[in-house]
């Protein structure tokens, strides 16, 4: 049977070997680096396509997408 203090100092044994091996894995890699790579890259690849999405609802909002795809706007009806 386990007991209250044994599981306890099991799962601290089980916690620093982890974090140890985490620690040792940040140090031999450049986790950072390639961290900064990644969020460069979402952000190359976000700005444009919100400069796309605002240039489409502009020209929507002016109302000349809509009737391209056949939408009925408020000034076509009669």
């Amino acid at each position: 049977m386990i007991t209250p203090l044994l599981y306890v100092r099991r799962l601290w044994h089980t916690l620093a070997y982890y974090a140890g091996g985490l620690y040792r894995e940040i140090n031999r890699k450049d986790v950072f680096l390639w961290a900064q790579a990644i969020a460069f890259k979402v952000l190359i690849t976000i700005v444009p396509v919100v400069i796309l999405a605002t240039g489409i609802f502009g020209q929507m909002l002016k109302g000349r997408i809509l009737p391209l795809l056949g939408i009925d706007t408020p000034n076509d009806r009669s």
